[in-house]
């Protein structure tokens, strides 16, 4: 699985090749949430996975996507964290080397919240979040409680991303309706072609599925940018790499042609 330790040896390997690479805040347990920095200029696009610990799979995803950006050229600015939750990621390997069963499905960060409901985007007022810490659903304390989520929101905005992609496991579907009125035609738009270059191979759905708080859900309601979240794979959780490896075939080139579509 991609933990922690890959992602420092990927910080180390990138640097080497002139990749900008930098911090854009801590874990709750102090941990760096790196991001990988190509390209410039243009409206840039921020492709991230691994926000939950047993979807750990969707980091190569990302990953896949940053070499495809170093080996194409600069073109526009695209960032790539393939691991926001770093200190989730290392609770899922003890879980998977004691053979843990609630460890293998943790998916929320060390103080169990999870990250993907932290998000100031209607907080605390979906069908399916719940109030008391666990290993999922948990909203937290308040809304943005959480290092990661301030990190990820503050770097989004600091950067201006024009559009987000979230990779996430399973099920292969595509979200990207938060309750947005003005631009509605344009995000449709943008989850057609979406689903359209990956060979309509995942569901769109065009519907609230039932949660808030997530990062798309902020990108879209308090940033006003399309945002998709796309669900990758098939199976029972954690997905290993063998599991993904038709979804990173088709999802290489996917942050690539956003950036272009969106900077035409």
């Amino acid at each position: 699985m991609y933990g922690y330790d890959e992602l420092l040896k990927d910080v180390r390997l990138y640097s080497l090749k002139g990749v900008k690479v930098e911090s854009i805040g801590k874990s709750a347990q102090g941990r760096d949430i790196y991001c990988f920095c190509v390209g410039n200029g243009g409206i840039p696009v921020i492709s991230t996975a691994a926000i939950h610990a047993r979807e750990n799979a969707s980091a190569y995803v990302v990953l896949a996507q940053l070499r495809r950006a170093c080996a194409s050229g600069t073109g526009f600015a695209r960032y790539f964290i393939p691991l926001v939750n770093p200190d989730g990621a290392e609770i899922l390997k003890e879980g998977l080397s004691r053979n843990d069963e609630s460890l293998k499905l943790w998916k929320a960060n060390a103080v169990g919240v999870d990250l993907n409901v932290n998000f100031d985007a209607r907080w605390a007022s979906g069908r399916q979040n719940v109030f008391r810490v666990g290993s999922e659903n948990y909203v937290g304390p308040s809304a943005f409680s959480e290092s990661e989520t301030r990190a990820l929101a503050r770097f989004t905005e600091t950067v201006g991303a024009g559009l987000t992609l979230s990779y996430h496991a399973s099920g292969r579907e595509i979200y990207w309706y938060f309750f947005q009125k003005e631009n509605y035609e344009r995000d449709l738009k943008i989850a057609k072609f979406a689903q359209c270059y990956l060979r309509n191979r995942y569901a769109r759905i065009d519907s609230d599925c039932g949660s808030a708080g997530g990062y798309k859900d902020w990108c879209v309601e308090k940033l006003g940018i399309p945002a998709l979240t796309i669900e990758l794979g098939n199976g029972k959780h954690p997905l290993s790499i063998e599991d993904v490896e038709e979804d990173i075939a088709l999802n290489t080139g996917l942050a690539d042609a956003l950036s272009r579509l969106i900077n035409a």
